[in-house]
């Protein structure tokens, strides 16, 4: 699992395995058809401009089916990071479930990020 992924969501190099494995399953539960539906209709959208200006416009539109898989990566970095955020705090690290944000030291219950009570800190 490591490579490309680690960059894109660093918190999965503070989780071991296991923990690894839990995070990608609880992400794709958390998408469920919202992951597939983002990646169709980018498909359908390109698909439709690609038609219409392929005759003047056919390397700068075929171009774009390179950018078909953002905002599926995009939305499933943003499941993947919850479910990191999740299992660290399960494992007793101060992070805020909501932004991630470092509670370390943090005194004040309330995520200085966004704002989020935490009643166990």
């Amino acid at each position: 699992m490591k490579g490309v992924w680690h960059f894109i969501v660093p918190e999965l190099g503070k989780l071991d395995e296991h923990e690894q494995v839990r995070a990608w399953e609880a992400a794709e539960r958390a998408l469920g058809w919202r992951h597939w539906m983002s990646l169709l209709v980018m498909v359908l959208v390109i698909s439709a401009v690609w038609l219409v200006f392929i005759r003047y416009h056919h390397m700068l539109i075929s171009a774009g089916f390179i950018l078909i898989p953002v905002p599926s990566i995009v939305v499933y970095r943003r499941a993947l990071r919850r479910a990191c955020w999740a299992i660290l705090a399960e494992r007793g690290e101060p992070i805020c479930r909501v932004c991630g944000y470092n509670l370390a030291g943090n005194v004040s219950g309330r995520c200085p990020e966004c704002g989020q009570v935490h009643r166990d800190l």
